[in-house]
């Protein structure tokens, strides 16, 4: 049951590459120059959340368009607290940028609609061979 053309899978994957590897150079610059203080652990969570929410977009999932939304939250929220300390990252505007990009897109192309209807019809069809295996 192929719901996702191949051009919407295309967009899915170079989509969530780009983001993950975007996120993970958020996550190891953070790693890199981290003070020890709970609230620098804290702020891994919410360099994790965009990395997982790219990886939900690549499996396909329906819940990767809500969690890009928090996660564009977040990071947004955590770019006002670097920006209030006097600490500025290019790193972590690139990635709320291409955050807000990627929530855009989704929407604007109602792609997350296709998604929950590929939820759906993967939902259906299990239960329909539930009986019968």
């Amino acid at each position: 049951m192929d719901i996702l053309s191949e051009e919407q899978e295309n967009f899915c994957q170079r989509l969530s590459i780009f983001g993950i590897l975007i996120s993970a150079a958020c996550l190891f610059q953070h790693l890199f120059f981290m003070t020890e203080h709970w609230v620098a652990f804290v702020l891994i969570a919410v360099y994790i959340l965009p990395l997982l929410s790219y990886i939900f977009l690549m499996k396909q999932s329906h819940y990767a368009a809500v969690l890009l939304i928090i996660s564009a939250g977040l990071v947004f929220l955590l770019e006002l607290l670097m920006s209030f300390a006097g600490i500025f990252s290019l790193v972590l505007l690139i990635s709320l940028i291409y955050l807000i990009v990627s929530v855009v897109l989704i929407f604007s192309s109602g792609f997350h609609n296709v998604l929950k209807r590929k939820y759906l019809a993967d939902k259906a069809e299990k239960a329909h061979w539930a009986d019968k295996i």
